[in-house]
């Protein structure tokens, strides 16, 4: 098989299309930030918008305390999300990283089941 110019752009262009397919960045990701970050009732929108996109796998939602928690069916999206608002001065992100050992611990019971969880606190 001899490959031209326009057959090698096209598998380019299935290849490129396949890896956006299979990434792991969620939709909308840069905006959700924003909005978590803002101030609580924005914070609270991002949430329920997240809550409507299955890729973001968030369960639930609660505040108390002064400190919003989402809980995740997975670790990862707990994770992604953890990680995009620990550099934000504007909120407090729990849990802290431990300090001995440099990990996250995320996981929780809610309701019964194991979870994960990402907890925000606005300034």
């Amino acid at each position: 098989m001899k490959l031209n110019k326009e057959t090698l752009k096209k598998i380019i262009k299935e290849e490129m299309e396949n890896l956006l397919k299979e990434s792991s960045y969620l939709p909308h990701f840069d905006k959700m930030i924003d909005l978590l970050t803002k101030n609580k009732a924005d914070a609270m929108q991002a949430i329920a918008l997240m809550e409507t996109i299955p890729e973001y796998g968030v369960i639930d939602s609660e505040e108390k305390y002064g400190k919003i928690t989402i809980y995740f069916e997975d670790e990862a999206s707990a994770l992604e999300i953890h990680e995009a608002l620990d550099f934000d001065p504007n909120v407090d992100v729990f849990p802290p990283e431990n300090e001995f050992t440099n990990r996250l611990n995320l996981e929780t019971s809610y309701q019964g089941r194991k979870v994960y969880y990402v907890a925000i606190r606005h300034y």
